[in-house]
């Protein structure tokens, strides 16, 4: 993402639909659904907007994925990316790859329920 001069410059987003009347995406209750990690300020701010306008009850459903990082294709060893996982409250704790310990799966954690992605990687590649 630079331009001819070395600059940083944002590429346009792929996602760019307004949710609106009218529009090709009509606000209706339960037809979205926000996917969070609370390490990220960007979408732990969705989340607390949800939640400050009262969305996030029966109008638009949310999952968290774990904090750490993991490699999203892990049986394949030319595949080295790395995401966000989705994990149950109780699930076995989720190590770093670094060798840093483990994080635990705690109460904060809401597996993807809509959709069946087990990473984020998977929502994308959905889409």
């Amino acid at each position: 993402q630079m331009d001819t001069e070395g600059n940083f410059k944002r590429n346009d987003a792929g996602f760019l639909n307004a949710v609106e009347k009218g529009g090709r995406f009509e606000p209706e209750a339960s037809r979205y659904h926000l996917y969070v990690s609370l390490a990220c300020p960007w979408s732990a701010g969705t989340l607390a907007a949800l939640k400050y306008k009262g969305l996030d009850e029966d109008v638009i459903g949310y999952s968290v994925v774990h904090p750490t990082w993991g490699r999203t294709r892990p049986d394949d060893p030319n595949d080295e990316h790395c995401g966000w996982h989705f994990r149950s409250p109780g699930d076995d704790p989720v190590p770093n790859s670094l060798g840093h310990g483990s994080n635990e799966c705690d109460d904060a954690l809401i597996p993807d329920t809509i959709n069946g992605a087990k990473t984020i990687r998977d929502l994308y590649e959905m889409a």
